[in-house]
């Protein structure tokens, strides 16, 4: 089994570090610092969210057809392996990395269209799912539990 990388993974990884060179300012990378679990600012993810949108990587987990950057598992393992060593902000799990790929693989036509963004990135913190799904949900569970013990 040859495990060495390619000359093209060879070169996305080169792509992914001049992206976080560029991208994760010191600003940010300060903010991660502070704290030992690197936890951010809202304005911080919004921030570098916005950068990973604007490469087309607020989703990489994602496959193209529902807006993702498409990337090969090799290059996922490059990405996350980089990110990791560099000390850069998760993506937010809950709606891009839990609900979305659950949605996308077992989800009704209906359920993909009204849950899934045509493109992850518009919006990639505060999309429905992760927002106005999330509290309708907890809304309803309030509801029912509110009658059961009213």
């Amino acid at each position: 089994m040859d495990l060495t990388y390619s000359a093209e993974d060879e070169a996305f990884r080169q792509e992914v570090r001049d992206f976080i060179e560029e991208a994760f300012t010191p600003d940010i990378r300060r903010e991660c610092e502070r704290s030992k679990n690197g936890y951010i600012t809202k304005q911080g993810h919004e921030t570098w969210q916005k950068r990973l949108y604007e490469k087309g990587w607020a989703a990489p987990n994602w496959p193209t057809e529902h807006g993702g950057a498409g990337f090969t598992p090799t290059q996922k393992f490059i990405y996350t392996q980089e990110m990791e060593a560099a000390g850069a902000p998760h993506t937010i799990a809950f709606g891009m990395t839990m609900v979305a790929p659950v949605i996308m693989k077992f989800g009704t036509e209906e359920q993909k269209a009204k849950y899934l963004p045509e493109k992850p990135n518009i919006c990639p913190i505060f999309w429905p799912l992760m927002c106005g799904g999330v509290r309708a949900i907890q809304s309803r569970v309030q509801a029912l539990t509110w009658r059961r013990y009213k």
